[in-house]
């Protein structure tokens, strides 16, 4: 099944991609990163992007999941992937 996929982004939205993609590989979520969107068969853009295709949504509630049991709040994870606290919280208890 081939899914639809957004190539243009805006100029601010990749540079928020960017900016996210550097923070978690500084904090060292540079290997889990990649690991959740190959598992998920979508990118890394995909992942950190707003969109709401659920292979990339699959892949960002495994990375919360890689981040929260390496000891991360919901707040932190939140300001690290500019999302709010409470979307983290209500990502655990969706995932299988």
């Amino acid at each position: 099944m081939k899914l639809f996929r957004f190539t243009k982004r805006p100029n601010a939205e990749k540079s928020e991609i960017n900016r996210i993609s550097a923070v978690l590989r500084a904090r060292g979520f540079g290997d889990a990163l990649a690991a959740a969107a190959e598992a998920h068969h979508t990118t890394i853009e995909e992942t950190l992007s707003r969109t709401r295709c659920p292979c990339a949504v699959r892949a960002r509630w495994a990375l919360w999941g890689i981040m929260h049991e390496a000891g991360l709040s919901s707040t932190e994870i939140g300001k690290l992937t500019n999302r709010d606290h409470t979307t983290i919280l209500a990502s655990f208890g969706r995932r299988s």
